[in-house]
């Protein structure tokens, strides 16, 4: 069954990992998660974590933004992680430029590192 699910999941295109791994450096974020829920299963080409801030790139157009938005927030709740927000993007200019803007803000006391495990937790 993982053979079959990961074979469905097309990752991040090269175009895009170059884009970002040149502008922030290849350790900044997760590449290639893919969510599943019980309705839809949801790929993430790039995750980026800031405070309580999750923004998302999908690659994916046919992606209902939405509902991955819902299913992260749903997922964070049950492991006791609320008030974060969560935006996915399809529009790779716009998300290197809020993850820019993310950088650029003062870091408040936050639980990234619990955001990160739940999402690992929660994908292929």
């Amino acid at each position: 069954v993982s053979m079959i699910m990961n074979l469905k999941v097309k990752g991040c295109s090269e175009k895009s990992y170059r884009c970002i791994s040149q502008k922030f450096g290849e350790k900044i974020g997760a590449y290639n998660l893919y969510f599943t829920s019980y309705d839809k299963n949801y790929d993430m080409s790039h995750v980026f974590v800031k405070g309580m801030t999750i923004i998302a790139f999908t690659e994916n157009e046919k992606l209902s933004e939405a509902g991955l938005e819902e299913h992260v927030k749903t997922v964070l709740n049950r492991d006791a992680i609320k008030g974060v927000n969560v935006k996915v993007y399809k529009d790779l200019d716009k998300y290197l430029v809020r993850m820019e803007q993310m950088l650029n803000l003062e870091n408040e006391k936050s639980r990234e590192e619990d955001i990160m495990k739940t999402l690992y937790a929660v994908s292929l």
